[in-house]
């Protein structure tokens, strides 16, 4: 059972994520919540497991391809934390309705499991019907899958082993995320100095194209908002490690998404990830995002259905201007 519904029903209130409105400075914000479900419609996050860092993306045929990490066992020993993913059913419509997903399948090296000893940061683009799934645990290097179909209903091998990535020095930083063009987001560290590299490439050495605004090194993750929609050139929403969901750039620091920092509190809930999911047309965009009872807790994994990233990113800072605290 999800826990939010298992929360819902022993305890009874008016105000929850999945029919609830959550009073701001301007006006009611509904903001509303849905899990990733099976073809039978049973959830795909199950309590007894940390399942967290959804990454969700859309195929060019219109099927989505779920990415995250997971303590779950599996059929091959699964131990540790793992990389699962999974297919959807059917295209997604871009109407804030996520499709049903087949059963997620482990990523293995080698046939076996990958087995990380620790938490996993991840990070994942597509081209085609393909995807490319880079992860980091606190110890060790970047790796990445190369490109894999993520419609399969066996375990997904990569060959002998996930690659590290080739730009060494920047490899060890803590991975935040992707821009626009999926050039590598990295923290040097809580403080900074924040860079971006093409992972595919041996040079220039990190730190490069380093971001004015450090104060993201201490996020979880940072994902890239339409620049269309916002009225800026890059916009990022950031999870950070407290929990909280806040409107960056490269240069500015911005407020806090206070809406979605609510329903969370009303629901006693954690975040712990947050990503944009960037459909074919921006109407169908969503946040993904994982949380738990409490920090520490398992974590379910769910999408807000009705507010796009970029009308939460609106909601605080006005479309064209740089964010502010």
């Amino acid at each position: 059972m999800r826990k939010l519904d298992k929360w819902i029903s022993v305890v009874s209130i008016s105000l929850c994520f999945t029919n609830a409105c959550v009073n701001d400075d301007v006006s009611p914000a509904p903001v509303q919540s849905a899990s990733f479900k099976l073809a039978d419609g049973s959830p795909i996050s199950e309590a007894a497991y940390d399942d967290y860092n959804p990454i969700l993306l859309q195929l060019s045929n219109g099927y989505l391809a779920l990415v995250y990490a997971s303590t779950r066992t599996c059929a091959i020993s699964c131990s540790g934390h793992n990389i699962f993913i999974a297919s959807s059913v059917t295209t997604y419509a871009g109407d804030g309705k996520l499709p049903a997903f087949n059963a997620p399948q482990v990523v293995t090296g080698n046939s076996s499991p990958l087995n990380y000893s620790s938490r996993l940061r991840l990070a994942a683009i597509s081209s085609g019907t393909n995807i490319n799934v880079f992860a980091k645990s606190s110890s060790g290097s970047i790796e990445y899958s190369g490109m894999i179909s993520p419609v399969s209903a066996v375990p997904i091998n990569v060959g002998a082993f996930m690659s590290s990535v080739i730009t060494s020095i920047c490899s060890t930083q803590a991975l935040l995320g992707m821009d626009a063009s999926n050039m590598m987001i990295t923290s040097a560290g809580a403080s900074g100095p924040i860079s971006r590299f093409d992972w595919n490439m041996s040079t220039p050495p990190c730190p490069t194209n380093t971001f004015a605004n450090t104060s993201i090194g201490s996020a979880i993750n940072i994902s890239y908002v339409r620049a269309a929609d916002i009225g800026i050139s890059e916009g990022f929403l950031v999870a950070d490690s407290a929990g909280r969901l806040s409107a960056h750039t490269a240069t500015s620091s911005g407020p806090v998404i206070q809406n979605f920092t609510d329903a969370m509190t009303r629901n006693s809930l954690y975040m712990t990830s947050a990503t944009v999911f960037k459909a074919n047309a921006a109407a169908g965009d969503l946040l993904v995002f994982s949380a738990a009872p409490s920090a520490g807790a398992n974590s379910d994994m769910y999408i807000i259905v009705n507010k796009t990233p970029s009308a939460l990113w609106l909601k605080y800072t006005p479309f064209g201007t740089q964010p502010k605290p």
